[in-house]
Order: structure tokens, then sequence, then C-alpha cells
């Protein structure tokens, strides 16, 4: 029900069955009049002389006035009403917590002179018990700028302030301003006060959030400031010569989250914020035409979000020297050129790229995605899109020990196949992007030819791993160009997951890949699904009866060596059969399937 309805209802509820809104309490009743608006308002005092009362009575004023669209009586009449209803309010003592006044007019500068006198006037009036103030000037004409009233100055009471000033601009005095917690600007430019920033940063005192709103941000902003918790600039417009570098600057001990949303930086910018206390940092549907350099030092990030962005022409370096950073998320973005994501961080427990392109006119190739940091111990990669083979990711982490991946596979080439050297665990768990019937279709695909050369130079850089767990779809990519395995020397636990059931050509891959693993000592094969070749798990004499007729897998024997390996489907040599047998002191073959939502271990073996 909208508010009109809700409105209609009330009135003939209370015309037909008596007036139940009269019994409500006081402040029950200018809860609701502050949320409707003045004609909603009007509509409903019509009901009794009660809530009539009551309407004179609401601590919610709002005036709005069009003095183009009025004769000079009108405008005249309006003005004595308004001065009236404030007379009449401040003798019977009617407090005034929230005051709203939109005035419009195409006369710049009478328009600007009533107006100045008008409301700083109306202001003085209510200024004792003021909480909220809100004030719109709309000139047709040229650019104005105009102070800030003086009851913000005055007021002990004010804590919100809404200035929107479409064609002008804000003067900001040196002057302090104790009470104000919330300031939201909605004005034309910055311009003509260029210590804008410092001035808020050092005089106002109280200042909880600040929200700049569709301004032209031609200065250089810093804010300094240790009240501030939130900023937003929204819908802004960030422009300075062609041959400056625009610097934000933002310090201060108590700011908690920073957003940058549908904003327009069109020159070279660096964004630098040294906040302790930082918890939260996004930048949401934003345009960086040239070079961005975005730099944070904070004590207590945990979450940094870029998205819906686009990056053109130029390189974006992210730099965050946080140590406590949990969450990355790079997502629905254009690159024209190099990303840089650089965190000194220990571990990042999930770094999200997704649904990012390239940008469309760029003739260059692929464009590079950097992810790394000295410190850089763990990193979970999430990449959720099926063309991310067009970006080049490189990860370069000195100190890297766990990387888990999942989503779809991105380029690789950037390390040309030398291995993650400080790399101890991994898992990895690509999905295909598009089916096929069989192999030879999969070939003719472009999107999963490019992806088979992702996955080749992936499992290269994983050589030196010692624990890997693995989805089958990748190791079957990676037969698919070579019948060479890879050396993995170092490995000594490994799972391989099977999206379904397992099924016979795909226990020919497995085997395949086994060979270059001469130090294995743990296998783990598990099923989503209860696999034919696996036989029933929940029936452990059918099930060694069917293992030992098929001799799919190892059989005990008093020296535990691998034996009885059918090697025309494992394809697994006598060499490697002898090397496993020589190198293994404890060696675990563990099959796993769910069964009505249990996992079952099907066989297992070890040799002291």
């Amino acid at each position: 029900m909208d508010r009109q309805q809700a409105v209609a209802t009330l009135t003939t509820a209370a015309t037909l069955g008596g007036d139940r809104l009269s019994k409500l309490p006081e402040v029950i009743m200018f809860r609701i009049f502050s949320s409707l608006g003045v004609n909603d308002t009007v509509r409903l005092g019509a009901v009794s002389k009660r809530l009539r009362h009551l309407c004179k009575l609401s601590p919610h004023l709002y005036f709005r006035f069009d003095f183009d669209n009025c004769p000079p009586q009108k405008s005249e009449q309006f003005i004595a009403y308004v001065d009236g209803q404030l007379e009449w309010r401040l003798a019977e003592g009617v407090r005034t917590e929230r005051f709203l006044i939109h005035l419009e007019s195409g006369d710049t500068v009478g328009f600007l002179l009533d107006c100045n006198v008008l409301y700083n006037k109306w202001l003085l009036a209510t200024q004792t018990n003021l909480r909220e103030l809100d004030i719109t000037l709309d000139s047709g004409g040229n650019k104005f700028f105009l102070p800030l009233p003086d009851c913000a100055y005055d007021s002990k009471t004010l804590r919100l302030m809404r200035l929107n000033f479409p064609r002008g601009g804000l003067n900001l005095e040196h002057k302090g301003v104790g009470s104000i917690q919330e300031l939201c600007l909605t004005a034309q430019e910055l311009q003509p006060d260029i210590h804008f920033g410092e001035k808020i940063g050092v005089w106002w005192t109280s200042l909880k959030r600040l929200s700049l709103v569709g301004i032209l941000i031609n200065i250089h902003l810093r804010i300094e400031s240790w009240s501030l918790e939130e900023l937003i600039i929204s819908q802004c417009r960030v422009v300075v010569a062609d041959y400056e570098c625009h610097t934000m600057t933002i310090r201060g001990p108590s700011l908690k989250a920073f957003t940058i949303s549908g904003t327009q930086v069109v020159a070279r910018s660096k964004i630098a914020i040294t906040c302790d206390s930082l918890e939260n940092f996004l930048v949401c549907g934003t345009l960086f035409e040239r070079t961005s350099v975005i730099k944070i030092k904070c004590a207590s990030l945990e979450s940094v979000q870029v998205c819906g962005c686009s990056f053109l022409h130029r390189n974006l370096e992210f730099a965050m020297h946080c140590p406590t950073i949990k969450q990355l998320k790079v997502s629905h973005c254009i690159f024209g050129s190099c990303c840089t994501l650089e965190t000194n961080c220990l571990s990042i427990e999930e770094c999200i790229i997704s649904e990012c392109k390239t940008y469309a006119s760029d003739i260059y190739g692929k464009r590079p995605i950097l992810v790394g940091g000295n410190r850089l111990q763990r990193l979970n990669l999430v990449s959720s899109h099926k063309y991310m083979d067009e970006f080049l990711l490189d990860i370069n982490a000195p100190s890297l020990e766990v990387l888990s991946w999942e989503g779809n596979p991105m380029d690789f080439t950037c390390l040309d196949g030398m291995p993650i050297a400080s790399l101890v665990n991994a898992r990895i768990d690509f999905k295909p992007p598009c089916r096929h019937k069989n192999k030879e279709a999969a070939r003719l695909c472009k999107l999963f030819a490019s992806k088979i050369c992702c996955v080749v130079w992936l499992l290269k850089s994983l050589c030196t791993v010692k624990s890997l767990t693995i989805n089958l779809w990748p190791i079957e990519l990676f037969f698919m160009q070579t019948e060479t395995s890879l050396a993995f020397d170092n490995l000594q636990y490994l799972e391989v997951v099977a999206a379904n059931h397992l099924l016979a050509d795909q226990v020919s891959v497995i085997a395949s890949f086994l060979r270059g693993m001469r130090d294995l000592r743990v296998l783990t094969i598990r099923c989503d699904k209860s696999s034919p070749i696996l036989g029933d798990p929940n029936n452990d004499e059918k099930y060694g009866k069917a293992m030992a007729k098929e001799r799919w897998l190892p059989r005990r024997t008093e020296q535990g060596t691998l034996q009885n390996l059918r090697e025309e489907s494992l394809g697994v040599t006598t060499a490697t059969q002898n090397r496993l047998g020589r190198f293994v002191s404890f060696y675990l073959v563990v099959l796993t399937s769910v069964v009505s939502g249990m996992v079952m271990y099907i066989s297992t073996f070890k040799h002291m």
C-alpha cells in the first residue's frame, strides 16, 4: 500500500468508524507526520480537530515554493505565512526539530538576496531545538556560492544538515561547528573553497558522516578529521589540469567506512588513505580514465571491494598495507591496462576476481592482473567468469604457502612455467565453461582450447607442492594436450575429486597423472556419487571381491607394495610400481563415495 492509499484508508476509517488516530499518543502521531509529505499531512489534519491541532504542533516543518511560477503577490503571501507560523510557534513554545526549506527561482541575484535573508531569519526562530536541517536552493541562472547558515555555528542541538545547491556552491568559514554529526552536501563545485577539506577536519569537531554528492571536485581534497567515521563520495566528477595529478588524502583515527560510487575520475589520480580504524573500503561504478594509484594504510581493514568500475587506457595500482585484510573482491570491472593488487598481509581468505572484461577498443592483447606481496602466505582465489582466460594472472608472492583456487582458470603464462617455490598446499577446483559430447568436439571449441593452455601452465607452477587437492576436469584437460606426465617431486598427499561417479577412462587419466609422483604417500579419490567401478561401498565383502576380480586397485600384501595393477587400464609401468614400493614407507589408498549423505572409506592399507 502506497502513501496516498494509506492516508485515504485512515481518513475513511476515521470518518465511518470513529477517529481512532486521535487516540494515539502525540509521540506516535509526530512519527507518522514525519514520514508523510506536506499534502498528505494537510489531508490527515482534516479528519478531526485534534489531528488538525497536532499538525500545527508537529516538530517537523516543510516549506517549498517556486518564485518563478507564482506572481509577486503569491510570493509575498508565502513569506508572510511562513513568518506568521514561526512567530506563533515561537510564542506558543512549540519545538521545531526538523526544518526543510526548498526554494526555486530563475532570477539569480534577487533570488539569492531574498533567500539568504529569509532562511537565516527563519532558522533564527527555530534554532533552539533544531536537530535536522534540509535546505535546497535551486537557481536557474548563473552559479552562486553561499555561506553556511549562521545556526550551524550557533546551534547546540543541530545534528544533521543537508545542503542542496544544484547550481551553486558552499563557502565555509574558519569557525567552529561543534554539534553537527552528519553533513550531506549536493553542490555544483568546490573550486572557490580550496581549503574545504582542511576546514572540515579542523573546525567540524563532532562530524561523524560526510557525504559529497554530485559535486565537481576540481581541487585537491585533503581531509584529516579526528571524529569522522564514514565518508561517501557519490556521483561526483574529478577534474584538474591535464598536467596535474589529482590527490585525495584521507586521514583520521576514527574512520571506519569509505565509499566511492558513481564517480568519474577524468584526471590522473592518487588516493591515499591512512586510517587505523578503517574496516570497509568500497569503490563501485566509478570510471577512471587515466592512471590511478590507490594506497591504503591501516591496521584494521577487513574488506576491500572494487565493483562495476572501468579503468581505461592506463594502469591501476592498488597497494594495501593492511595486515588484517580478509576479503579482496574485484568484480564486473573493465580493464584497459595492467591491474596490480599488492598487499602486505599474511593471509587473504577470499580474493574474488569475477565477471571482468578487457577494454573493447584495446588492441594490445590480454591485460595482466598482478596479485602479491612479500608477506602473503595464504591466498584463496575465486574467478567466476567463463572468459577469465582473457586476463594474465601473475602471483608475485615469494612467501606464498597455501593456494586455493576455484571457478574458471585464468592465463597463467606470466610465470613461464616456473614453479612457485614456497608453495606447500594447493586446492584447485575448476568448472568446465561448456559441455561437449566427446574430446574431439572439445578440442575444436576455442573457449575450451584456451582453458587447456591455462591449466597446463598452472599445473607446471604447482610441481613443488606437498599436498594437492584437485578435481578431475583440469587433469583431463592437461592430458588432452600432452601425454607426458608432470614430475611432482615433493608431493606426498593427493586428493582427486570426481564431479559425479568415476568412469573407466577417468581412471586411466588418474593413473597417468600419478606417474611423476615418486614420493606420494596418501592418495584419496573422492566421488560425489556412487561409482559403478568402485562397486557398493556399503558391502565390504562384495567390494573386496569386485576389487580382486577387476584388479582396479592395489591389493593388501605382506610387503605392502603395489601389485596386480591392470597396466592396460591404469597405464602404470613396472618401474613406477618399483619406485612406489621402494620409497613409500606409509601408503594409504582411500576411496570415498557419498552414499545417503555419508562419506564412506572403502579400502585402507598401510605398511609400517
